[in-house]
């Protein structure tokens, strides 16, 4: 019983910190990071990093619980959120690669974690 608790624990460390690393480096390394002329606002990129693994996490444990289909919900209200920012197409696209990467990661180390609790 505790092993499985300590591969849930591990599999939310990977999802919530790690994975933002990994997207980091493939949005960096495909040139999707949308092009800005301003200075990057700290407290936003702060929040986003924050955001972001709050969202990988209830991912996570959305797939590992078999509520796949409320996936749907998070990327919805994610999108709400971002709305206004989406008829630019850099941030668009950059917002859409991300979103993709963050919920694969997530379902990728949902499954990896199932996998090792049987």
């Amino acid at each position: 019983m505790w092993e499985n608790f300590w591969i849930i624990i591990a599999g939310i460390q990977l999802s919530a910190s790690e994975l933002n690393l990994v997207i980091r480096m493939i949005l960096s390394g495909i040139n999707a990071e949308p092009s800005s002329n301003n200075a990057i606002d700290q407290k936003e990129y702060s929040r986003g990093r924050i955001i972001g693994a709050l969202e990988r996490t209830l991912v996570f444990i959305l797939f590992l619980s078999g509520s796949a289909g409320a996936v749907g919900f998070v990327i919805a209200a994610k999108g709400l959120i971002r709305f206004s920012e989406l008829d630019k197409r850099d941030f668009a696209e950059y917002f859409l690669v991300g979103t993709l990467l963050s919920v694969t990661g997530s379902l990728i180390t949902s499954i990896v974690v199932n996998w090792l609790m049987v």
